[in-house]
């Protein structure tokens, strides 16, 4: 104790490898006694230079999908370490969403240890949705508005038009619609929803008919269908329409199919009826006519000298009776009291049978 140290690096009695550097250097002890003589020792010290280990990838930003990725790393020999690291291989699913730090150390023969650090930041990926709760439609339905979130990916599958998706393209059967969709560090994730498509209904009730006032119909349509529910409320494979019942004019006769998946189809016809002796008395009997025809608020009717009335009555074309014997007008008809429409004058006398089509405008 007492000298004096000297030589690059040193400080007081400490030496600095930092401060000194890499190389060789030659540090000196000097100690001076009381009578003033100086003793001097040296010593080389070396000063090893670190290992420089380096982290090679230049992209390590993942998404948090991404199968594991090879760390490329010089020299050889070190070790890899930090969150979701196994050998040399980084996995960002292990590590998850965030920013991480892979540090890589290498220690050389002489002890020496030298580490390098990366950042690597693992994206979260974003996070599609189908919104629709109800995927089952009818193969006939219109096109259904498929809603996702976030907006601004792509919606794909048999059937997907836009973001609108049409049953009666894909058809029946089980389909799988894929909404697609990335964000800004292109991190790519899908969401799927199977779709359910049940057959279309059909029904054919045929042409329109024309039948006679006194016929029936059966009406037995063409359907895939499980039930028919008719215009007249009934329900079953067949309707019997009895034309006396529903009297003289056009009527719209329909029928919905329903399936047990509650899918529908409606077809309709018209169906006229008729009386069958409807005659155009100017014609057959061209001494009994009425006039004029169409009429407005009344008619006459024209008979035969000495032609007596057995039996006069006016009918709509529903049935109902609205005139039973002859007028105390006669031959005078008084019908400003009836709506506008289709009327049947049936007339009998001791000479002819007849029935008039009336028209009131």
């Amino acid at each position: 104790a007492g000298g004096v140290l000297s030589g690059a690096g040193v400080s007081g009695l400490y030496f600095d490898p930092i401060l000194a550097g890499v190389g060789p250097h030659v540090l000196n002890y000097t100690v001076t006694d009381a009578n003033g003589c100086v003793g001097t020792v040296t010593k080389t010290v070396q000063v090893i230079a670190l290992p420089k280990p380096e982290i090679l990838n230049t992209d390590l930003t993942f998404c948090e999908n991404e199968q594991p990725v090879l760390v490329e790393v010089s020299p050889d020999g070190g070790i890899l370490s930090g969150a979701g690291v196994s050998g040399l291989y980084f996995d960002p699913i292990l590590a998850g969403v965030g920013s991480h730090v892979l540090t890589y150390t290498v220690t050389d023969a002489n002890g020496c240890v030298g580490t390098v650090t990366k950042a690597v930041p693992v994206i979260a990926l974003p996070n599609p949705e189908i919104l629709n709760t109800d995927l089952t439609f009818c193969e006939n339905e219109q096109p259904i508005l498929i809603e996702v979130s976030p907006a601004g990916g792509v919606l794909s599958g048999v059937g997907i038009n836009g973001l609108y998706f049409e049953p009666e393209k894909a058809g029946a059967g089980n389909h799988t619609l894929t909404y697609t969709i990335s964000n800004q560090n292109n991190c790519i994730e899908i969401s799927q929803k199977q779709v359910v498509i049940f057959e279309r209904v059909f029904i054919d009730l045929g042409p329109d008919r024309k039948i006679n006032i006194n016929d029936t119909l059966k009406l037995t349509p063409y359907t895939n269908g499980s039930t028919i529910l008719w215009n007249n409320g009934s329900t079953g494979d067949q309707q019997n329409i009895v034309a006396k019942n529903l009297g003289i004019g056009i009527f719209n006769i329909w029928a919905i199919a329903t399936n047990n998946e509650n899918c529908f189809a409606k077809d309709s016809m018209l169906l006229t009826i008729d009386f069958s002796d409807i005659i155009d008395a100017r014609n057959q009997f061209p001494k009994a006519y009425i006039f004029p025809n169409p009429i407005k608020n009344g008619f006459y009717l024209m008979l035969e000298e000495n032609e007596i009335i057995e039996y006069i009555s006016l009918y709509g074309i529903n049935g109902r009776l609205y005139l039973n014997g002859k007028p105390s007008s006669f031959p005078y008809f008084d019908t400003s009291g009836l709506s506008s429409g289709t009327y049947v004058l049936k007339l009998k006398t001791n000479r002819q049978n007849v029935v008039f089509q009336l028209v009131k405008f």
